[in-house]
């Protein structure tokens, strides 16, 4: 459904701001300096050991996985569950209407210079780390969100296809297990993002002059944060490192 415009926008648009295609090459051969770089700026804060679990090497382990999240992450336009992603899902591009009559409105999205077609994923991953504070994530508060995320879409989609004639028994366009894999991808993939771009330069000092700023991710202001993406992130990438194994494995 919709593949005509998807394979015009193939042809025309780009991809999402922090798709690896877009980036400088040197923001992925910098990835090994810019984890040590992190890790001597933030080392005093970490009082729950989070540089250790991930390891000196995880700049390393990010670099070589980088072209295998790409790949797995930039869907063709007749591909499956490949869609128009805003590309810079950040909290400032999402404007929420104010009624004075208490009528719900949805919300109006602004800024489609990084539009092109991937995953829907890639925008839920991004919008996630850059707006929820870390305590609303914690205590399966994140799931919580992609979960009400895949349930909203797949009811919708659901809606489309019976409208257009294609109903039937209720099932979900996309399931839960390819959604989840999708998003490990997207958040690994906004990490290698955020580390070869901002957090090679990164300290406490530089978190706390943008703590007001709400254009700023909190991920790149915010300790706590910070640090709860940092968990997020290395949890998946062992997950993604496994998957990618057993498709070598498999492959021969």
């Amino acid at each position: 459904e919709n593949q005509d415009i998807l394979i015009k926008s193939q042809e025309r648009l780009s991809r999402g701001s922090y798709h690896l295609k877009t980036r400088n090459p040197k923001e992925l051969a910098g990835m090994p300096e810019a984890w040590s770089s992190f890790v001597k700026a933030f080392q005093k804060l970490d009082t729950n050991g989070i540089f250790e679990k991930c390891g000196p090497d995880f700049g390393k382990r990010i670099q070589n996985l980088a072209e295998y999240i790409c790949q797995k992450t930039s869907p063709g336009p007749t591909d499956p569950y490949a869609t128009l992603s805003h590309g810079d899902f950040k909290a400032m591009n999402c404007f929420l209407p104010a009624t004075k009559d208490g009528e719900q409105r949805g919300v109006v999205m602004v800024d489609f210079a990084s539009i092109g077609v991937g995953l829907g994923m890639q925008d839920v991953a991004m919008h996630i780390h850059h707006a929820v504070r870390a305590e609303d994530l914690a205590d399966g508060g994140e799931m919580l969100l992609v979960d009400h995320y895949l349930n909203v879409l797949n009811d919708l989609l659901q809606q489309r296809q019976s409208k257009n004639g294609k109903g039937g028994e209720k099932q979900d366009l996309y399931p839960r297990d390819v959604a989840l894999q999708h998003y490990q991808l997207a958040v690994a993939d906004y990490f290698r993002f955020f580390l070869g771009r901002f957090w090679k330069s990164a300290t406490p000092e530089l978190f706390s002059k943008k703590k007001d700023s709400k254009n700023t991710a909190l991920i790149n202001r915010d300790v706590d944060a910070a640090f709860a993406f940092l968990e997020r992130v290395q949890t998946y990438v062992t997950q993604i490192e496994m998957d990618r194994k057993k498709e070598m494995e498999i492959c021969g």
